[in-house]
């Protein structure tokens, strides 16, 4: 298996968390149903969740990814939080952990160094 990147694994968690091949809710209710009936068209089976064509490897890392969340410090798991299921601004990020915008790069380096090492020592 190819080594992936914290940040692709992060995108296949917040992918698996929504259950969204875009890594977020819809939109809109008008925009849910409307896909929901393009897919149930081309033969798809609506199952009350969005399709999100995830691997069972893809699955399993984001089950890990999900469980060592836990382990994290709190501003660190927000952070991932509002950048990979919200998709937040940077601004909004800063405003709703209390961080200065100076310091947003740095704490997305540690939101992805912590998550890596609690993922890490699980595995071993």
């Amino acid at each position: 298996m190819e080594e992936r990147s914290i940040a692709d694994r992060l995108e296949n968690w917040a992918r698996w968390a929504t259950g969204s091949t875009r890594g977020r809710a819809a939109d809109s209710m008008t925009g849910a149903l409307c896909d929901s009936l393009r897919r149930a068209s081309l033969g798809f089976v609506c199952s009350g969740r969005p399709a999100n064509n995830l691997t069972a490897a893809d699955e399993a890392d984001a089950l890990l990814i999900e469980r060592n969340m836990r382990h994290m410090p709190l501003h660190l798991l927000l952070f991932l939080w509002w950048f990979y299921i919200r998709r937040a601004q940077p601004g909004v990020i800063c405003r709703k952990i209390s961080i200065r915008m100076r310091n947003y790069e740095e704490c997305k380096h540690q939101a992805h160094l912590a998550i890596e090492r609690c993922v890490d020592k699980q595995q071993k």
